[in-house]
Order: structure tokens, then sequence, then C-alpha cells
């Protein structure tokens, strides 16, 4: 992994504002050539009434590629939710794809909308399979293309659900199909959940997005990657102008969850401090950034600072 950092200026003058902005690169390194460790994927599918027709079908025919991406160690699960959750895949090793493609297409349109059900649902499946499968983490894929209509639906407390599902190495990706889906909800959950957020208007770019997501997790190089930013006393506040979650973890140090990178995969961060007498300072050091990553292939954890 490789980070750089720049600043605004190099030099502050003594009537300027008291803040420093800082550019931070991030740059992810190459998948290995060996062959990669197995993954862990779990699809949550909206089956609601809404999805019948060509939404539903063009989703599982994209599922069934899928499936002929994944090696036989990955381990694969689909839950379907409705007014209910239902286990169509049980996760697990794929060793036999026929018949986890005959049990996709095998899904039909129910009723209403309880996503909370069938992610809590999935979620737990995941776990339980990845565990046993001795992988760490895993990828939740939601697809849903309407409003939540039953059981949980208040943003903040999904958006809680995805962040401990993250913290756990767990990242939860979100598909909202159609023009009527709640974007809000789906694009809070893949914020919280350090996933992705797109949306398809129609079944040919729902599949290309799915083949796009798994295509991404067959290539991670590095995952669980966070930043720690400590700041000396003199620094008053921290801004980050990208959209990530942030929590403060102790007197003037603060965790910035960076997710997953796919390989060779590059972001760049955008932070601003405000520091109390900056031109009075002299040549100091205001901050120390430290990176913390686990590679992919070897799962050996990395610290930068």
């Amino acid at each position: 992994m490789k980070l750089s950092t720049a600043l605004d200026v190099d030099m502050v003058a003594h009537e300027s504002a008291d803040e420093v902005t800082v550019l931070l690169e991030l740059t992810a390194p190459a998948a290995p050539e060996t062959n990669r460790s197995p993954a862990a994927l779990q699809i949550v599918l909206d089956r609601s009434g809404s999805m019948d027709g060509a939404p539903l079908e063009g989703a599982k025919k994209a599922l069934a590629g899928v499936v002929a991406q994944l090696n036989p160690a990955d381990v694969f699960g689909v839950v379907t939710f409705d007014d209910t959750a239902q286990v169509v895949v049980p996760a697990a090793p794929l060793s036999d794809k026929t018949r986890a493609v005959q049990a996709i297409r095998s899904i039909e349109s129910g009723g209403c909308t309880d996503l909370s059900s069938g992610y809590l649902r999935g979620l737990q499946d995941l776990r339980r399979a990845a565990a046993a499968a001795g992988i760490r983490g895993g990828t939740v894929l939601v697809i849903s293309d309407g409003h939540v209509n039953r059981g949980l639906t208040d943003i903040d407390r999904f958006a809680a659900v995805t962040a401990k599902a993250a913290s756990d190495g767990i990242t939860t990706s979100t598909l909202g199909y159609g023009r009527g889906y709640d974007e809000t909800l789906l694009s809070a959950m893949a914020r919280s959940g350090n996933g992705n957020h797109v949306f398809a208007d129609d079944p040919d770019a729902a599949g290309a997005a799915i083949a796009g997501e798994v295509e991404g997790l067959l290539s991670k190089s590095v995952q669980a990657a966070t930043l720690i930013v400590r700041c000396v006393p003199e620094v008053t506040s921290l801004a980050l102008y990208n959209d990530l979650p942030v929590n403060q973890v102790g007197n003037g140090e603060v965790m910035i969850e960076l997710g997953d990178f796919y390989a060779e995969e590059q972001r760049k961060l955008l932070l601003r401090m405000k520091v109390d007498g900056l031109a009075a300072l002299g040549l100091a050091q205001i901050a120390t950034l430290e990176l913390r990553y686990a590679e992919t292939a070897t799962l050996i954890e990395h610290t930068m600072t």
C-alpha cells in the first residue's frame, strides 16, 4: 500500500487563516499472481411483488453468472425477502454450482418489502459459513427495487447495523434497481458498510452492476483499511471532505473507515485542520497519520505511519 500526503501551502503567512488542508493519496498493491484466497459473498435479493417479471428474471440471470465466476472454495449464499426472509442457497463453499443455479432459477416474486429481515438473515448466514470456512469477513450485496414497508425502516438504525458488520470485516454493498427505489436508505447502508452503492435502470444494467461488484470482490488486494488521525492539542477541529464513516476513538484522535481496496485502486482523501495560532507555531508537527490494513492474499496486517 502506498500513502503520500501534500499540504495546500509550503509556508503560512502571519495574516492567513489558521487552517491547513492535507491531500492524501492512497494506492493499493497489485493482485498477487498466485491463486487468490477464498472469498465470501452473500446475496440479499428483493423478491417483493414490484420485482415481478423482467427485474427479477434479470437479477436471477446475473446471479447465475456470478456463480460461474466463483471458485468451489468460495463461500456463496442467497437470501430473498418480501414480507419475510427465505434462505434460497444456504451460505457454504460452492461445491455444487449446478444446484445453486437451480435454486436461484426457482425464485418467484412475493409480497411486501421487509429489507431488514433479509439483510439480518443474510448477515447471520454469511458469518456462520465464513467462520466455518476460515474466511475473515466477506461481502453482502443487497439488491432491491422498492421502498421498505415492513420491519425496520429507520435509516440511522440500518446504518448502525451495517457499520457494526463493517467493524467485523463484512462489507455491505447495495444495488438500487429501477427508478422507484429508496436511494437514501440504500446509499446510507453502503456508506456505513464500507461498500459501494450503484443504480441500475433495467435488467441489463443490473446484471452488469452485479457482475462488476463480484469482479471487484475477487480482485481485492487490501481489506479492512482504516486511517487514524492523531492531532496535537493546538488542532481545534478536523474536517473530512470525503463521505466516509468517522469515529472519535480518543482525545484528539479519530478513525476513518476506508474499507476494502481493489488491486491497484487509487483514492484521494482531503482533510482540513483548524490550528490555534498556526503562524506562531513555526516549524511544528500538528498531526500523525496511521494507515492500517490487511493484505487479502495473506491476511497479514500492516501499519504505516
